[in-house]
């Protein structure tokens, strides 16, 4: 009913330096994890089949993935000049040779139930880890002529519990349902970043009023851009001369969000009556937010819902709002001027003004199948025949970031919550066809 294991890994890194150190590129790091099966330890109500207690810790290191990262390599291009070869620096990054491993050490607790029979079981679990060194492509000035740098950056604490319920409330002869409902909720902070505790940007679009940056007491994945100016009530503040809100100064940014969505939750269902099958995924994502490049080039071109008839197309709009002397105040933009009070709101404008809650659930996934019956098999070389109809990524059932692919990414990097012209999803479907001899 007690168990303990202890585990002790060592690795060598041909991708990494650890400078000062006096062995080869190499780290140890080690787990040690129990468990109590209370449900053997002692007699329970018997509706609970089964109780387990658990409890770990764990240390590991990695990283640096890619070769060639700490120093600058080079390569021949394709097209020479008069018969001579020409060649260029290969490095996307700028190369660090000081690049150790980065460090995650973790402590969780949980614990694992079965009831009613084994028909219904629950698992939860709590965790807290932190990540120093973090190995991340921070960006890098233009006229280096690299996009970014790779560095070894602070440290990094996320915490949060996570949990799965799962059951077969309907078993039949001829029918069953199997149900699980899933989440989990994290929050990661940033306790450091370097030696100064600087604000570090990994990301930005290239309109440059919005930067996904890592601030020291922060959540991690921070939008950091452009904002209204608004009076100590909050209330957006206005030019009375054109009714155009007015921007705080450019070096006054503001946090704007988080591009880290803290809540995940996903429901799965699969049913079988006879010899058909059936199952369907719905998952979402909750609390994040996202910059919206397509929204801000919409608006400033006219495109948008927001310059619709009810923007003052038609009939001009009226402003209410507060002017720069904190009295109110009320105008009436003509349509000649629509464009000038837009402006502001456009793509490289005012980030605030295309940075969206970034909720989302999502029909993720259908599946409905039908398995041969066995007897017009027995007589043959075949032990079971399936044929499946699958289609992923079908629609979703709610959104909160207009006009937009929630799951859109700038890049497929750490700087999540950018979006720029980001294509619409594609559904598939598919058929599945399998035998077994």
């Amino acid at each position: 009913y007690a168990y303990l294991t202890f585990t002790g890994i060592n690795d060598w890194f041909s991708t990494l330096s650890f400078p000062g150190k006096e062995t080869p590129n190499d780290d140890f790091y080690s787990s040690l994890s129990g468990s109590l099966i209370v449900s053997e330890l002692m007699e329970l109500p018997e509706e609970i089949n089964f109780f387990k207690l658990r409890a770990g810790y764990s240390n590991v290191a990695g990283g640096a993935q890619d070769p060639y990262q700490l120093g600058l390599t080079y390569q021949i291009v394709g097209q020479g000049h008069q018969g001579q070869p020409l060649g260029n620096i290969a490095n996307t990054s700028v190369p660090n040779q000081n690049l150790v491993a980065f460090n995650k050490s973790e402590v969780e607790v949980g614990l694992v139930a079965r009831f009613f029979d084994n028909r219904m079981s629950l698992d939860l679990a709590y965790y807290r880890n932190e990540t120093t060194n973090d190995i991340v492509p921070v960006a890098a000035s233009v006229f280096s002529g690299y996009g970014s740098a790779l560095a070894n950056i602070g440290i990094v604490e996320n915490k949060g519990f996570e949990f799965l319920i799962s059951g077969n409330p309907i078993v039949t002869d001829n029918f069953s349902w199997n149900t699980s409902f899933n989440g989990a909720y994290n929050t990661g902070t940033v306790i450091a970043t370097n030696d100064t505790d600087g604000d570090i940007v990994i990301g930005q679009p290239r309109s440059l009023n919005i930067a996904v940056t890592q601030i020291v007491g922060e959540a991690y994945g921070t939008l950091f851009g452009t904002a209204y100016a608004r009076d100590d009530s909050g209330a957006i503040i206005y030019d009375t001369s054109s009714g155009v809100p007015i921007a705080q100064q450019a070096a006054e940014r503001k946090i704007l969000g988080s591009g880290v969505p803290p809540l995940t939750l996903g429901f799965s269902n699969s049913f079988q009556y006879k010899d058909f099958t059936m199952s369907f995924l719905i998952d979402g994502k909750f609390g994040g937010q996202i910059f919206s490049g397509t929204n801000a080039f919409a608006r400033g071109a006219g495109l948008h819902q927001d310059t619709n008839p009810n923007g003052g197309r038609e009939n001009g709009l009226v402003v209410s709002g507060t002017d720069t002397s904190g009295s109110s105040f009320t105008t009436t933009v003509s349509q000649e001027d629509l464009e000038i009070y837009f402006a502001p709101a456009s793509y490289y404008g005012i980030a605030e003004a295309s940075v969206y809650d970034n909720d989302y659930i999502k029909f993720r996934q259908l599946s409905i199948g039908y398995g041969l019956p066995s007897k017009y098999l027995d007589k043959t070389f075949l032990s079971s025949v399936n044929i499946s109809f699958i289609a992923t990524n079908l629609f979703y059932l709610m959104t909160t970031a207009p006009n937009i692919d929630p799951e859109a990414g700038f890049n497929v990097g750490n700087a999540q919550g950018l979006e720029w012209f980001g294509v619409p999803p594609t559904r598939n479907y598919g058929l599945s066809l399998n035998i077994k001899f």
